[in-house]
């Protein structure tokens, strides 16, 4: 959701109202859910007498700390590492199934297209699904690269919100954006361990975080003149329910 290229929250907080109804669309579970925002977002947000005006917001939290209670739900975060998205080179991309695409797929046959780029990241709109919330072009997020004139267009889940004909055009996205992100925690996976030791440590101990409950391996090295102190975690990410994170474009 959102316009690639323009900060969200201009004028009003008609975007976050949106992502908390797509994710309730999506299944997303009411709790724990969170915005991270790029810091032009945010500070587009704070601006909003919605907000930052006492009479309005019934806070004083965006007036004196420059924070913000949650909202539509969401606990709201700034990041100043937001990625920025560039776009793939490609156009022209048609559907390619003569019985079309029903509501839920998520593969695409397509044609048309003049063999430039499609990134992880990118969207397409289809030319008659406009099932967004607020009438506008539903805009899908691209989750395999390809550069072919032709071939399968792979989007997240939950798929097609409306179904699709054949030979109707997908609008690919044409400009950079900032990727805010909504989500439900659930959105994310995390496999974390502490790393075994068996190395050059001369001691070393394992420390339990009393928020996360994460184990933390803290090791001692000694060199001349010097003695190094680390702590060190394995970890990795991954994307378990794609529905249940919605792109904020900025």
């Amino acid at each position: 959701i959102g316009t690639p290229g323009t900060a969200p929250f201009g004028s009003d907080l008609g975007l976050l109202s949106m992502a908390n109804q797509e994710l309730k669309r999506n299944g997303a579970p009411v709790g724990n859910r969170h915005v991270v925002l790029d810091h032009v977002s945010s500070y587009n947000l704070g601006k909003l007498t919605q907000l930052s005006n006492v009479n309005q917001s019934g806070s004083t939290t965006t007036l004196r700390t420059g924070d913000f209670d949650p909202l539509f739900g969401f606990t709201l975060h700034t990041d100043s590492n937001v990625p920025l998205h560039t776009v793939g080179t490609s156009t022209g991309q048609d559907v390619n199934n003569g019985a079309g695409y029903a509501i839920g797929s998520t593969t695409i046959v397509y044609d048309g297209g003049d063999a430039g780029t499609i990134l992880v990241g990118d969207t397409i709109a289809p030319a008659s699904d406009v099932s967004n919330l607020a009438g506008a072009a539903s805009k899908y997020v691209v989750s395999t690269a390809i550069t072919a004139a032709a071939g399968n267009l792979v989007i997240n889940g939950p798929g097609l919100l409306d179904a699709v004909v054949n030979t109707e055009e997908l609008a690919l996205g044409s400009t950079n954006y900032r990727a805010n992100l909504a989500l439900s925690t659930d959105a994310l996976v995390l496999a974390a361990r502490a790393p075994e030791g068996k190395d050059a440590a001369v001691e070393e101990m394992y420390v339990d975080d009393p928020v996360t409950g994460l184990r933390f391996r803290l090791a001692r090295y000694v060199g001349h003149h010097l003695s190094n102190w680390e702590m060190s975690i394995l970890f990795g990410v991954g994307l378990g329910n794609p529905e249940h994170m919605i792109i904020i474009q900025g």
